[in-house]
């Protein structure tokens, strides 16, 4: 049998559209949310392959870009993080409530307004965790111009002005909200960690993060894991 094709649609938003890939047809839908910045490049064609490999257990597998990241043509910069929250609204208002949403990330970050029946997620990180490395980030490119400056110094920039870091410019509600933004803890969810996180889990894998790379990559071990693990979650929940 040949693998599902890939089919480009688009959710409405902001009076114009956002891009939103389905793989799978027919099938309850999962809706998989990728992680912030430039951990959606490197690991999405990982998560292109696991949309695949879930979509050819019988599913419905969606991925949409959010506004300013990926291919959006949205200014990051105009965004604050009630637009993120909003998108994913727009998503399940576009394609119907999920049965499962599969976040990765700091997508575990926005599952929430996603109204899913069940959650699961890969190796979740919080807002501020991330503030923190932006803000390294940015001092380590500072120290290549000769410009000392602190954290708290960055912290402050980031939280007033416009926040330029790794090629992106952040408004700063959208730095704010981000620093409190924090993984929603109710709900029946599934929590997938790496094997190296010491955290509690419900399944470790043992696999190096892709998402760490400095160039996308992809591990189709580690990729059949996820697969396997996703189809078990969401038939789980479908049995009640």
């Amino acid at each position: 049998m040949s693998p599902a094709p890939l089919v480009h649609l688009a959710y409405p938003w902001r009076g114009a559209s956002e891009r939103l890939i389905r793989i799978g047809d027919g099938g309850p839908a999962i809706l998989f949310i990728a992680p912030l910045f430039e951990e959606a490049n490197r690991i999405r064609h990982f998560m292109i392959e696991a949309m695949r490999g879930v979509a050819a257990k019988g599913y419905a597998c969606f991925l949409p870009d959010l506004p300013g990241t990926l291919e959006s043509a949205t200014p990051l910069e105009t965004l604050d993080w009630d637009n993120w929250t909003g998108a994913i609204g727009a998503v399940v208002a576009a394609i119907g409530k999920p049965r499962l949403t599969a976040s990765f990330r700091t997508g575990c970050l926005l599952d929430g307004w996603a109204q899913s029946d069940a959650r699961w997620r890969l190796a979740p990180q919080d807002g501020a965790s991330v503030m923190r490395e932006l803000i390294r980030i940015r001092m380590a490119a500072n120290r290549e111009n000769s410009i000392v400056t602190t954290m708290a110094e960055i912290d402050a920039e980031a939280m007033d002005g416009v926040f330029e870091v790794a090629g992106y410019r952040l408004s700063p509600k959208l730095t704010r909200g981000l620093k409190a933004a924090q993984v929603e803890p109710s709900g029946t969810v599934r929590l997938v960690r790496l094997e190296s996180d010491i955290q509690p889990a419900d399944l470790t894998i043992t696999a190096q993060p892709l998402w760490r790379r400095s160039e996308p990559d992809h591990d189709p071990v580690f990729c059949q894991s996820v697969i396997d693990d996703i189809s078990y979650w969401a038939s789980l929940c479908a049995a009640g």
